[in-house]
């Protein structure tokens, strides 16, 4: 999404909450977007850390082609984009990042290769000592409605020391 009056504001609650990484993990000099949609977290990260580069790995082209064309993005030589599956990406880069930011998980079709335990061990392989992965999950967080968020939460736990878990749109509304 992008504000056409105010195209630098991130105008989803959840993408706001994407701004905990620099808050936690202070000094960002690398980062990984898995995902990019119409590219608004990564233009953010790059307008408010002149001193980052952002690598972000997109699946679909045409998704990248529609946020050139729609939602302003341009090119920067900060911005290193790839178009290709981000378990093959992260199988084959051995980058060290400060953050990964993992929006891939929006309800409807969610790519289960990313959701794996293996996948997650390759993204902390990835993190600096400090690093941080930042992931949009979008679930309930009780009842049926909720496993996938458990089931996740319960397989980042198998990997990293400290799991958070901040409800965005209904924070009363389990």
């Amino acid at each position: 999404a992008m504000l056409l009056d105010a195209p630098k504001q991130l105008p989803l609650p959840y993408t706001r909450f994407f701004r905990l990484g620099p808050a936690l993990r202070p000094g960002i000099r690398r980062a990984l977007c898995i995902g990019g949609g119409a590219y608004s977290y990564p233009r953010h990260l790059l307008r408010e850390l002149p001193e980052a580069a952002v690598d972000v790995v997109e699946l679909d082209p045409d998704v990248t082609r529609i946020a050139e064309e729609h939602f302003a993005l341009t090119h920067d030589p900060r911005l290193k984009i790839n178009h290709e599956d981000a378990r093959v990406f992260l199988n084959r880069d051995a980058t060290t990042y400060d953050a990964v930011f993992l929006d891939v998980f929006w309800g409807r079709a969610v790519p289960f290769q990313l959701a794996t335990l293996e996948c997650f061990q390759r993204i902390a392989a990835r993190l600096s000592t400090d690093g941080v992965l930042l992931v949009n999950l979008v679930s309930a967080i009780e009842g049926r409605r909720g496993e996938f968020l458990r089931a996740e939460y319960t397989t980042l736990r198998r990997v990293f020391p400290q799991v958070l878990v901040f409800p965005v749109l209904y924070p009363d509304d389990g």
